[in-house]
């Protein structure tokens, strides 16, 4: 059955990076744009900063979490037969427009996560947006924008995500237009649109 997926999905393009440029760069504390760009230019595979978001702001968004209305169970392999609990939209297995109409229908509920503290994701668009011209935002589709996070509290041992994986079915019914196809372009491409 993969076999056929793999046989009749649309084929994925994109660079190879370079050896000596795929590396992972770490720092702590605020975003280093220049180091962001390196990424987003093709020169750099990965950036993880550490601490930035403070422990703080982390212990708020954990409560803001679990005090939400808008919190939901993910049901399947997990205790009490919950595989996790989430606050915003999953484009995974649906299509665009149903993603984004979700996307849209959980924005209030993925914003009061970050009530009385940061939005890292917001912190983020602005660090790049205060360094340089770019203009960051979430992907989009005939005015629906995708969502800027979800977060999930995955309810069993293990690394989830992490573990290998195909990605097949999360992108099955995706329609054309969303996201950026020519982010190979890198910083540029980000500028452009």
């Amino acid at each position: 059955m993969l076999n056929t997926a793999l046989k009749s999905a649309r084929r994925i393009t994109g660079i190879s990076l370079a050896e000596e440029v795929f590396r992972i760069e770490e720092t702590t504390g605020p975003v280093d744009v220049p180091t962001v760009l390196q990424v987003l230019s093709g020169n750099l595979a990965a950036y993880h900063v550490h601490g930035f978001v403070s422990p703080d702001a982390c212990r708020r968004i954990v409560s803001n979490f679990w005090g939400s209305s808008a919190r939901v169970p993910r049901y399947g392999k997990g205790a009490d037969g919950v595989e996790a609990y989430l606050i915003g939209a999953s484009h995974y297995g649906k299509p665009t427009l149903t993603y984004l109409h979700e996307a849209l229908a959980c924005r209030d509920g993925v914003e009061s996560v970050y009530a009385g503290t940061i939005n890292p994701i917001a912190a983020f668009r602005n660090a790049i947006a205060s360094k340089t011209n770019l203009s960051v935002r979430a992907a989009s589709l005939d005015g629906l924008p995708a969502g800027d996070s979800k977060a999930v509290y995955w309810n069993n041992i293990g690394a989830f995500l992490l573990e290998p994986h195909e990605d097949l079915a999360g992108t099955a019914h995706h329609e054309d237009g969303l996201g950026v196809p020519d982010a190979h372009d890198g910083a540029e491409s980000a500028h452009r649109r």
